[in-house]
């Protein structure tokens, strides 16, 4: 990963000390998953299915990321990242679409959310998730374009095999699973990012479960800022 100045994020910290993040972010998942269950009587609505299967898919990221950044694979980690990240995102084209229930049932039944078009009748593509989110964070198209270079064979897997030798006149060629030295300070903003994304996810989460369990209010809030200004 690469550092972003000014992120107030990424402090000189240890491993494992930012790793012991990881675990208040499992349990405020499952906190939210619970209110999600008890809000409005326990009425089971489609976006609740939705909602709980990014739940799952984050626990399930989380739990093979930490034994990534334990391992020392950065690869493998930076690519998590990036998995991590596309679970929020996707978790906010719920807001962009006008039946977010209807959302829920084409992704259920198989639709891919980028071929699927948000209320304006743009395609829910990442690029146009990023670019929506990114008014509240700006940080995400940043993280977004780093991450996914660990997703697709780019120049940070050749770097990992090629390199000059010290006195800068020939190269050298390493072939092997494990990183090179001198990388805590890159598992540490690796483990701050992915972090980052799960707070994404839970942000849009903890709207939903407003929603459900306000419905009058946030009904009046929408024909509130639809009304005349």
């Amino acid at each position: 990963m690469e550092s972003e100045s000014g992120d107030p994020l990424l402090t000189k910290r240890g491993i494992e000390e930012t790793l012991e993040g990881l675990e208040e972010d499992r349990k405020a998942l499952l906190a939210t998953a619970e209110r999600m269950a008890r809000a409005y009587g326990a009425t089971l609505y489609a976006f609740d299915v939705f909602a709980n299967g990014a739940i799952a898919r984050s626990l399930a990221l989380a739990k093979g990321f930490r034994e990534m950044i334990v391992q020392r694979n950065l690869v493998c980690a930076g690519a998590l990242v990036r998995l991590q990240l596309d679970t929020a995102l996707r978790m906010t084209a719920g807001w962009s679409v006008d039946n977010p229930h209807a959302f829920a049932m084409s992704v259920a039944r198989g639709e891919r959310i980028d071929r699927m078009k948000d209320r304006h009748g743009n395609r829910l593509l990442d690029k146009k998730l990023v670019e929506n989110v990114a008014k509240d964070h700006p940080w995400v198209p940043k993280v977004y374009e780093v991450a996914s270079d660990f997703i697709h064979l780019s120049d940070r897997h050749l770097a990992r095999a090629f390199g000059l030798t010290d006195d800068g006149k020939r190269f050298s060629i390493c072939v092997s699973s494990d990183d090179p030295p001198g990388l805590d300070d890159s598992y540490v903003e690796a483990i701050v990012y992915f972090r980052k994304a799960t707070h994404l996810l839970l942000h849009y989460l903890e709207g939903w479960v407003y929603t459900k369990e306000n419905p009058d209010v946030v009904s009046q809030m929408k024909q509130d800022m639809e009304g005349p200004i």
